[in-house]
């Protein structure tokens, strides 16, 4: 009987201690499956701030690589690309505001056929209520495109419009990224624009909008050093307008200001897009002519006096000289044979004869003369 209870004793404890064992390895199975959803959630908590670190490095070096461009077309150019990097989509285009209500899309990614208008006026379409509004427009019945507005210094200066043709609707974090970029592009293009306004304003002559004597010095370095490399000869033309005191004292300085911005914009008419035309000094301009030798130099002189011959009083302003002439003088040499003193001091030389011989012509300096003997010969 005893050994009978001993038995049953032993029995219960092994019973208890299975249960107990049993309880553990369910415990133990338990903490396994949390660990698991734990290193689930940390792995995707991993993937998430991985994501997120490689958008921000890449809005970093969207911001740093528009940020250090001073064109505004390369600054939208060099946005878009950076947005397909950062979101995918099949088209996108920039709008910038002109000075009406008008807005030019200025640059686009993505077929020619489906992209918005080139011309956007502000409050009409889409595009141009967000122009108008200056806030973001997400349609509710098209989840796939998205344009927001760009804005700098509180004022709307364009529009960031992208569309996604297929796929998921874009996320609330890709519409983040995405206003994120126009932010940033917005103060680049801004910031592109005012260095523009203030280079031109610092090479350009109020009065005629020509190049100023500054800026013609410095390209006439340049295209020297250019046709050297090249092997070309240079041209240039020195242009005085004649008797402009006579304007000045008999019609006013209002009308000799007139009198200047239309010979100015003749002037301009009448030359290639690769000449540079400069307001010198006064009633002075200067024209550099690269590539053309002298007897081209002598034809484009005369086209010139022409074109100035054909002004009219009343082109001029209400009160103006009946007739209005330039002197030009003009030289051609290889650049291996001056520098730029001394092909202005040729062409200079130039137009002195002509003032001698009675103004309102062309005097081309011949090759191989210096201006010293050129001037002798007119004394």
């Amino acid at each position: 009987m005893a050994g009978n209870g001993t038995d049953v004793t032993e029995v219960e404890r092994l019973r208890r201690l299975y249960e107990q064992e049993s309880s553990r390895v369910r415990e133990l199975e338990s903490a396994q499956r949390q660990l698991e959803l734990y290193a689930d959630d940390l792995q995707r908590t991993f993937r998430e701030l991985r994501r997120q670190l490689s958008n921000m490095n890449e809005l970093h070096q969207i911001s740093t690589v528009i940020g250090s461009v001073l064109d505004p077309n390369e600054v939208m150019a060099r946005t878009l690309d950076g947005l397909a990097r950062l979101v995918e989509h099949d088209r996108a285009c920039i709008y910038v505001m002109g000075d009406d209500d008008l807005a030019v899309r200025a640059a686009d990614r993505g077929p020619a056929s489906r992209l918005p208008p080139r011309r956007v006026r502000r409050g009409e379409g889409p595009i141009g209520l967000v122009l108008a509004a200056g806030e973001s427009v997400l349609p509710p019945s098209e989840a796939l495109s998205l344009t927001v507005p760009l804005r700098a210094g509180g004022t709307t200066v364009g529009a960031l419009h992208l569309v996604r043709e297929r796929g998921p609707a874009l996320s609330e974090d890709e519409r983040k990224l995405i206003e994120l970029v126009a932010a940033e592009a917005a103060a680049a293009i801004q910031n592109a624009r005012l260095y523009e306004q203030t280079r031109r304003l610092a090479t350009t002559d109020p009065h005629t909008g020509l190049f100023n004597y500054r800026y013609f010095r410095e390209a006439l370095s340049m295209e020297l050093a250019r046709a050297r490399r090249l092997g070309y000869v240079i041209g240039l033309l020195m242009i005085d307008l004649d008797n402009f005191k006579q304007v000045n004292d008999t019609w006013g300085h209002l009308a000799g200001d007139q009198v200047l911005r239309q010979v100015a914009d003749q002037l301009r008419c009448n030359l290639r897009r690769t000449d540079v035309l400069a307001r010198y000094g006064g009633e002075e301009f200067a024209v550099i002519l690269p590539g053309l030798g002298a007897a081209g130099v002598y034809a484009v002189g005369e086209k010139l006096c022409r074109a100035v011959r054909l002004l009219r009083p009343s082109q001029c302003g209400d009160q103006a000289p009946a007739r209005i002439t330039i002197s030009v003088g003009g030289v051609s040499r290889a650049p291996s044979e001056v520098d730029e003193a001394q092909l202005v001091s040729a062409a200079d030389t130039a137009l002195y004869q002509v003032k001698r011989s009675g103004k309102d012509g062309v005097c081309v300096l011949p090759s191989g003369v210096p201006p010293a003997a050129a001037m002798e010969s007119v004394r």
